[in-house]
């Protein structure tokens, strides 16, 4: 795969990966130290009264990078992905219960792809692969390992295998894997 490498006027970097036959197939904007200085400059709101922190809340830091991928992604690449992804659950699932068996807190795992609208294409090849549109808007599949346990630790296993192959085959950045006790 061939690498282009190009510097923007924030002092960014943009990088295109080009395949075999010369066609784009990545490209990925990185911003530079203008562009992370514009945000931090800006004044913060005032607010009257304290604000408690939550796991969603934006903490601004000074090293501030933003990094934004696009891929080209064809249907055929949507079904080897989540066929890997679906193997390496299973195997990350069997290991765990050749090493540990059935025991521990039970509970469940699912993996959500945050950013993907159900209707557009890949929402629908990820919806014919399994997924569903859950409450919060991602697209959910549950038990990804498909593993006929109750053990929260092997159902996470085969979890966090799946989010991370659909991570670095597909190339989305919103994918997480979760879980809760029964």
């Amino acid at each position: 795969m061939k690498q282009v490498q190009s510097k923007s006027s924030t002092g960014g970097t943009t990088t295109e990966f080009f395949d075999e036959n010369g066609v784009r197939v990545k490209v990925v904007h990185s911003a530079g130290k203008q562009y992370s200085a514009r945000l931090h400059n800006k004044k913060p709101k005032r607010l009257d009264k304290p604000v408690k922190p939550c796991y969603n809340t934006y903490l601004h830091t000074k090293e501030h990078t933003m990094t934004a991928v696009a891929t080209h992604i064809t249907e055929q690449l949507v079904q080897d992905a989540t066929n890997e992804a679906r193997i390496q659950a299973h195997t990350a699932a069997k290991a765990l219960i050749a090493q540990h068996g059935d025991r521990g807190a039970c509970g469940f795992a699912w993996v959500n792809i945050y950013g993907v609208r159900s209707n557009s294409k890949l929402g629908k090849w990820l919806q014919a692969a399994g997924f569903r549109k859950d409450y919060t808007g991602a697209l959910s599949l549950w038990n990804p390992s498909q593993a006929a346990v109750q053990s929260i630790d092997i159902l996470e296993a085969g979890a966090y295998a799946y989010a991370e192959v659909i991570k670095a085959k597909l190339g989305l950045d919103k994918v997480y894997a979760g879980s809760r006790m029964d």
